[in-house]
């Protein structure tokens, strides 16, 4: 993983430590400079203005640190967004020229890793990113909450084929998950998000067997992998699967740049899991002939 982040932190220590010195250690090194034993009382007066004043100084400089340091990171995280879209671009190309589908699973995986390093830059914490598909249980019912179902189709973790639900033939439904449930319901919504997921009411997840608390995540941020299309009855979504980003703090994620981010990789997911849906339907009709 692209640990850009860790210099940041680091950097960021040093910048509020040097700061403290000269707080303290400017007035201190002029009281010195008197070599007096008791400084007469205007020395004071200059020693208190003088620590005020790099009080005020040593301030204003940690909130741009703590303003700027988050905006910086959107470009350090550009050469992994890159490479992540370039990922998309080939398993598309790969699956025009009707590739085995493993290969095409293999970009989207690399594509999905180096999103969440793209996103673990951004927020200065670890995050881990999946992409999951939406099944129904019974096609021949009509698309609800309680015959809808998403099964992880690439994970961010690729050593992790341990929790292949594909392969394996689960799935998770989305009435028992908080975040699938809300994107489903509401064909508004562009994205869930949380802080903290401890803090949320009701909060489900088909995992948390024993309570919120033993999931391995804190903050969530989920955005629906969709298009409206224009039917004969008016607008209707298209909703394919759900793009999925955690991480173990809390508040990992900011709702005015990173929504819109996830948002954009998700848009782009849309015609590739069409494409591999519309697939898979053709081959079930041939095989069924």
């Amino acid at each position: 993983m692209h640990n850009s982040w860790y210099p940041n932190s680091v950097t960021q220590w040093l910048t509020i430590t040097s700061g403290i010195v000269t707080v303290i250690g400017v007035p201190l090194t002029f009281l010195l400079g008197l070599n007096a034993v008791d400084p007469p009382a205007y020395a004071w007066v200059m020693a208190i203005f003088m620590s005020a004043f790099c009080f005020v100084i040593f301030a204003a400089l940690v909130v741009e640190e703590f303003r700027w340091r988050r905006k910086v990171r959107y470009g350090e995280a550009q050469d992994q967004l890159h490479l992540a879209y370039h990922q998309l671009r080939d398993a598309h190309y790969a699956l025009s020229r009707d590739q085995d589908e493993t290969i095409i699973i293999g970009m989207l995986q690399q594509a999905v890793a180096h999103f969440s390093t793209a996103m673990s830059v951004i927020a200065g914490v670890s995050c881990r990113c999946c992409v999951k598909e939406i099944i129904y249980e019974n096609e021949d019912r009509p698309a609800s909450i309680y015959n809808a179902a998403v099964r992880t189709i690439a994970r961010s973790s690729l050593a992790d084929t341990s929790r292949d639900q594909r392969k394996r033939g689960e799935y998770d439904r989305i009435s028992d998950n908080s975040d699938f449930r809300v994107l489903f319901d509401d064909t508004g919504a562009t994205c869930y998000a949380q802080g903290d997921i401890t803090k949320v009411q009701g909060y489900q997840n088909s995992h948390a067997d024993q309570g919120v608390k033993s999931l391995p995540y804190r903050s969530v941020c989920v955005w629906p992998v969709k298009k409206r299309l224009l039917g004969s009855d008016g607008l209707d979504d298209d909703l394919l699967g759900f793009l999925c980003v955690d991480s173990k703090a809390t508040n990992a994620f900011r709702e005015r740049y990173d929504e819109a981010l996830g948002a954009a990789f998700a848009d782009t997911l849309y015609p590739l899991l069409r494409r591999m849906q519309n697939g898979m339907m053709q081959q079930r009709k041939a095989d069924m002939m």
